[in-house]
């Protein structure tokens, strides 16, 4: 509970996965994927209900064996092309039926294992303290400059590749772009029913460092992801 706001955590873990195939219950660092997500929320002081929503057998015992609730996911919220929002909403519903609805939802992506009950509690500490936010996301300052990407041409001609102003800046020159990394999504929960997303008019982003936001998308993230949480750097 923050401010008098209680919370519920949504872990959304299907069993597909391209990438990496079986990636949320892959060992990393001794624990499988999801579990790191699932004990950090049940680190978070803010976090009053852990609940995994999956449609895989072994991804729902991971979770009763960390601790968590869970919801099983019908096979069509479960595709490659199905939207994750989707699975948030289907779980929303499911713990209304069970009387357990909350103030905020928060959804914690289990291939963001980097994140931690502190900073679960700091993102829901500024939402729940802002006179706007009706959402709030975690961001990370990107790593390329996207002022500095562009398309190319048939020919590949890099003539116009980009504007003649930014040629000979430095990156420290240059404005500071965000992209969205998901590792805390939050919205209030009426709020979320409403949008089906936690990307509105009045989300406002909480910035983490580059660590936090790491997504495990292929095999070298799952290494990276391995390092880190192992303390070998």
């Amino acid at each position: 509970m923050i401010n008098g706001k209680t919370a519920v955590a949504i872990v959304t873990a299907r069993g597909g996965s391209k990438g990496v195939p079986r990636k949320n219950v892959r060992p990393v660092a001794g624990k499988p994927l999801i579990t790191w997500t699932i004990e950090a929320a049940k680190t978070a002081r803010t976090i009053d209900r852990v609940v995994v929503s999956s449609d895989d057998d072994e991804i729902l015992a991971r979770a009763a064996e960390s601790g968590a609730e869970s919801i099983r996911r019908p096979p069509e919220l479960a595709t490659d092309l199905a939207q994750q929002e989707d699975a948030v909403v289907h779980a929303m519903r499911a713990l209304e039926q069970l009387g357990r609805a909350a103030d905020l939802v928060v959804l914690l992506t289990p291939t963001n294992p980097l994140r931690d009950g502190a900073l679960i509690d700091e993102v829901l500490g500024f939402h729940a303290h802002h006179d706007r936010a009706r959402a709030t996301l975690t961001v990370v300052e990107c790593e390329h400059h996207p002022l500095r990407a562009n398309t190319l041409p048939p020919d590949r001609s890099m003539a116009e590749f980009m504007p003649p102003d930014l040629k000979w800046k430095n990156r420290q020159e240059l404005p500071v772009y965000y992209r969205i990394s998901g590792s805390v999504c939050v919205a209030d929960w009426d709020y979320f029913h409403e949008q089906r997303s936690f990307l509105t008019d009045l989300t406002f982003a909480y910035p983490t460092a580059p660590r936090a936001g790491l997504d495990v998308d292929g095999e070298v993230d799952l290494h990276l992801a391995e390092l880190y949480l192992s303390g070998k750097v």
